[in-house]
């Protein structure tokens, strides 16, 4: 066992919502094939394998690995490197949620919804193997979070919310607000709002149309092929997010609002 190998970090653990009991569906090749396609392109969205140059040093300087097994991605960031020496692991860590929000939204608009969590704590990485806290609190959050997102653990809230360079923006935005909180009778935890930042991230109103006709389209479609009513209230949840983000936007957008039959 290396010291050096002992690390502090924010980690991810995500994967595809549906997917064991899709494995256990497959009775043809095509079936295979397009589960295979959807593990592809959730893996492409995430950049498992890097190839751009700029994105290969900022990962090296930032720390920054990508694992995938299966169905399941594996990010983490270093929370102590020569990047948050430069850029503030503040900043550093809400890009990284900006990416990820990103990544999300760009899955459900082929149809594929994911599911995670967020830690940040003590991670060890030799080779093969992989011991760490932060992912074990973060896969814990990801299967007790009932719906299809990417849950924050309470650690990494506070921490982003307790940091000094939080300040530095009040006078001009919160720069939390790419979160928003789930709640429920049972539980409640802060999420990455990704329907939020892909609107942010679109210059037009017909780009911004088209994100809310898209996500639309593809809740109702696969709140039409649930068959249990565990998995319809996941989608009918999902709706409700949908349609509040819709109300934010004003009344120009009514036409693409959720109104699932029971």
């Amino acid at each position: 066992m290396k010291k050096k190998n002992i690390q502090n970090r924010l980690v991810a653990f995500i994967d595809i919502l549906g997917f064991s009991q899709r494995v256990k569906n497959i009775s043809t090749t095509k079936d295979l094939k397009d589960l295979y396609n959807d593990v592809d392109h959730v893996q492409r969205e995430f950049e498992v394998v890097v190839k751009d140059k700029s994105e290969k040093e900022y990962r090296k300087m930032a720390g920054k690995d990508v694992l995938a097994f299966s169905d399941c991605l594996v990010i983490s960031l270093g929370a102590e490197t020569k990047w948050t020496d430069s850029e503030g692991s503040f900043e550093t860590f809400l890009v990284e949620f900006e990416q990820i929000g990103l990544a999300q939204m760009h899955c459900i608009q082929k149809g594929i919804f994911i599911r995670g969590g967020i830690d940040i704590g003590w991670w060890y990485h030799d080779s093969h193997k992989v011991i760490s806290s932060a992912l074990a609190t973060s896969y814990e959050l990801e299967g007790k979070a009932d719906v299809p997102v990417i849950a924050l653990c309470k650690k990494i809230h506070d921490y982003l919310n307790g940091h000094p360079n939080k300040e530095a923006y009040k006078h001009d935005f919160d720069p939390l607000e790419l979160l928003r909180k789930y709640h429920d009778k049972n539980m409640e935890f802060w999420f990455i709002d990704y329907l939020s930042i892909c609107l942010r991230a679109q210059d037009f109103y017909e780009d911004r149309e088209f994100v809310f006709e898209v996500h639309k389209k593809q809740i109702e479609k696969a709140y039409s092929k649930a068959n249990t009513t565990k998995i319809k209230k996941k989608y009918r949840w999902l709706s409700k997010y949908h349609n509040e983000i819709l109300a934010e936007h004003g009344s120009g957008f009514a036409k693409h609002k959720i109104v699932l039959k029971s």
